[in-house]
């Protein structure tokens, strides 16, 4: 895949993907190790909500699954990254098929209410990476 974006951070270490994969006990989608390896995480502008992209670094990834109640809370979705303040951006496997991209508002009281569309797929998704929003 060609980004429209420039790449913030050198590429992940593949240990790291290797990691992520043996604590999911499943292979991550190939669009997003390709993400990885383009930059290991990063800050651009998106035209949707949450209209920015804090991308996660794996050790941060990793952290989220382990040290926190996201995977109790939001059974299927992979956090991969966040606005920088309290909106989680996430792969959502819950739907079979190709991982859609939702936000999650994480000052949402109740789970079902927290999870928004984002993109449904990470292609489209990193499409939109490095767009502003739209001013009206």
């Amino acid at each position: 895949m060609t980004y429209r974006f420039d790449a913030q951070n050198p590429p992940v270490d593949d240990g790291e993907i290797t990691a992520l994969e043996e604590l999911l006990d499943a292979p991550l989608p190939e669009n997003y190790k390709a993400l990885l390896k383009y930059s290991h995480g990063g800050e651009w502008l998106i035209p949707v909500a949450p209209y920015d992209f804090v991308m996660f670094e794996v050790d941060t990834v990793i952290g989220n699954l382990t040290a926190t109640d996201f995977v109790e809370a939001f059974p299927g979705l992979l956090p991969i990254g966040g606005d920088g303040m309290s909106d989680y951006i996430a792969l959502d496997f819950t739907g079979g098929g190709a991982a859609k991209v939702v936000g999650v508002d994480a000052v949402e009281s109740a789970p079902e209410d927290a999870v928004y569309p984002i993109a449904e797929t990470l292609e489209a998704f990193l499409g939109m990476v490095g767009q502003a929003p739209e001013e009206d």
